[in-house]
């Protein structure tokens, strides 16, 4: 067994193979995995499909000390879970006559009565046991298999995440965690970033992000914001902070002026924040044509004190000059700013975009590169105009 347990998250269902379904269960399942000291390597994600459903779970049994499964425990032929568990074991299924009952019991109360289908639910592979589910017909299983040198157990939920949550925080973590009892946490720290790219990460930290480091630290760009992620396994949360601190201070003093904000904040939050504490309000002028930073602030603004409303225009009228349309968002809003996001400037070889703040009798602004991916174009030039006034701020500008 590795020093920190390993799990893998497998995932089952057609619709989510074909895209036709997200599958939130996987993220949810290896938050919650890493937050009792497991470190997920492996989601899955497979058809309703027997063959390939053994395959996934076969592998799974080899390389992680605990599987996670989540789906495939209906009544319906397509539903194969509990069996394809009982064929990689090579034992046969069972019936837990208190858990028919239970099914039964549990349609009568509905109003209706339990059709002969679902006595597969209470079933599970021999040397097994089934996982309680309190608010649906579909009980879980829990299963250990035993490779030649290795043990793997498997606990198998609905996919419903209404019945999946209980089950895991009723059942299956506390028996990881007495399964384990040398389980430490393992703990993430995240630092955003904007106007970084991971190149330059890696230029100017070269060791950062170095194979066997610890804590280790992990890349994301996600429309156009930089994100590091601290990562390290402890006894407890102070301990995984001692380790993840002298970092995350790397970080913080190696790229000061691009990071906006750690953990769960968003840009929008952080802008928020900062004119909140300077009890001061906001309006924007959009002529990119875009509503979606009206959007952003609205949903940030959780009290509605700050952002007050956006005057968006997406062929703006040659006779209405900035000022203007700065006047009106003023008049309309009553804001003591006014974000002034300018339209896409072509008549260079790089395409432009301005971003202004006019406001306190003063007018701050800049020319940004407007040229980037053009599925992330737009929420691009929105973060340069907030990021643009969270330096304002910040530096006192304003």
């Amino acid at each position: 067994m590795n020093l920190v347990p390993t799990a893998e998250v497998i995932s089952i269902g057609d619709e989510l193979t074909s895209g036709q379904r997200l599958d939130t269960n996987s993220q949810w399942l290896s938050r919650r995995l890493s937050e009792i000291g497991l470190r997920p390597l492996f989601h899955t994600t497979v058809a309703d499909d027997e063959g390939l459903m053994r395959q996934a779970f076969e592998q799974a049994s080899q390389r992680a000390d605990v599987t996670l499964i989540t789906g495939g425990l209906g009544p319906t032929g397509d539903d194969l879970t509990r069996q394809v568990i009982a064929e990689v074991a090579g034992v046969p299924l069972l019936t837990d006559q208190a858990a028919v009952q239970y099914i039964e019991e549990l349609f009568v109360s509905r109003g209706r009565s339990m059709p002969e289908s679902n006595r597969v639910q209470a079933m599970y592979p021999a040397g097994g046991c089934l996982i309680p589910n309190l608010t649906g017909t579909a009980p879980g299983v829990d299963y250990q298999i035993q490779n030649t040198s290795h043990t793997c157990r498997f606990f198998a939920f609905p996919g419903v995440p209404a019945e999946l949550k209980p089950m895991w925080w009723d059942y299956a973590r506390p028996a990881i965690i007495e399964q384990f009892p040398e389980l430490g946490i393992i703990v993430h720290h995240a630092i955003h970033c904007f106007g970084l790219g991971e190149s330059d990460v890696e230029r100017r930290l070269p060791d950062l992000i170095r194979r066997g480091r610890i804590p280790t630290v992990g890349i994301t760009a996600t429309k156009a914001t930089i994100t590091l992620r601290i990562s390290a396994a402890g006894a407890n949360p102070n301990e995984c902070q001692a380790i993840i601190g002298p970092t995350a201070k790397l970080i913080r003093d190696e790229f000061a002026e691009y990071i906006f904000g750690e953990n769960e904040i968003t840009l929008p939050e952080v802008l928020i924040a900062l004119l909140t504490e300077k009890q001061a309000t906001l309006s924007v002028v959009d002529l990119g044509g875009c509503s979606l930073i009206a959007e952003w602030l609205n949903d940030a603004d959780t009290t509605g004190q700050v952002y007050r409303g956006t005057v968006s225009l997406s062929q703006p009228d040659p006779s209405h000059s900035i000022e203007k349309l700065v006047n009106t968002a003023q008049t309309t809003f009553a804001t003591d700013y006014v974000l002034v996001i300018g339209p896409i400037l072509e008549d260079s070889e790089i395409p432009q975009r301005d971003v202004a703040i006019y406001g306190d009798g003063k007018q701050l602004g800049e020319r940004f590169h407007a040229a980037s991916n053009p599925s992330i174009v737009v929420q691009r030039s929105i973060k340069q105009a907030l990021n643009f006034m969270r330096l304002a701020v910040e530096r006192g500008d304003i």
